[in-house]
């Protein structure tokens, strides 16, 4: 896959040395706060319950697939999306056959959006079944990005040239950190973690990091992002998602003071 790229920008010498940390963490260690090579839904996972939804189609298997995404945390369960799937008559078969397309296709359709909806979470599940060669793009890694000083535009073959340029800039200075270690990633997934750091790190973590290398890194992307622990907002594909996740919220609280 080649990907368009525009004038690419070299690091600031921060940044240059946030990536030179990262890549002993990363050598050394396959997990800490916020990153983990190992995790339980990696994609290889991914592809696996791909496959096995597309073999036994089901809600549950579907959920499986499906619920583990940032994306999909925010912006769509698999209970929404399935549901909306058979409200318009469709069946198990056709969603199997949707992800069977995306598993095996060899760039990304926009049409799975109108299809499916869930537009993130399409952008992220594609990059999972796909990490070789495409990137998983979701909230986490556009403000990672963004740190870096690349901005993504509002279509995944846009943000994915974006990442592209990115990794040539990772790689002049990373290279391809867990290479033969025993928890050795696809670069792209590498990116993926790293992004996720630099989105997710907060004061706090520096009390709960056992490991040093790793608090000196969140240290250093703090600095240099002059985070004071205000929390993002929420991302959703469309109104309705947003309308849903507000209610949830209100269920759970009303619960909890009910208590």
């Amino acid at each position: 896959m080649a990907f368009m790229t525009s004038d690419s920008h070299d690091p600031t010498d921060r940044q240059v040395q946030i990536l030179r940390l990262w890549k002993q963490v990363a050598q050394d260690n396959s997990s800490a706060h916020h990153f983990h090579f190992e995790r339980e839904y990696t994609p290889e996972e991914s592809r696996s319950r791909a496959k096995e939804f597309i073999t036994t189609p089901s809600e549950q298997t579907f959920k499986t697939l499906w619920d583990p995404m940032w994306s999909a945390q925010r912006s769509g369960t698999a209970n929404t999306i399935y549901k909306k799937w058979h409200d318009h008559g469709q069946t198990d078969k056709e969603l199997a056959s949707l992800i069977k397309e995306i598993l095996h296709a060899d760039h990304y359709d926009a049409s799975w959006q109108g299809e499916l909806g869930a537009r993130r979470t399409l952008w992220e599940l594609f990059g999972f079944l796909h990490i070789e060669e495409y990137p998983i793009i979701n909230g986490y890694a556009e403000r990672g990005l963004s740190f870096f000083g690349y901005d993504c535009p509002s279509d995944y073959e846009g943000c994915a040239n974006v990442f592209s340029e990115f990794r040539t800039a990772y790689e002049s200075v990373v290279g391809h950190a867990t290479a033969g270690t025993e928890h050795e990633v696809p670069v792209n997934f590498e990116i993926d973690q790293l992004l996720n750091v630099i989105d997710k790190v907060s004061a706090g973590d520096l009390d709960r990091e056992a490991n040093a290398d790793a608090r000196q890194l969140y240290e250093m992307v703090l600095e240099e992002s002059g985070d004071h622990g205000v929390s993002e907002p929420e991302e959703y594909d469309g109104i309705n998602a947003a309308t849903e996740d507000v209610l949830s919220k209100l269920g759970r609280t009303a619960l909890l003071n009910s208590c």
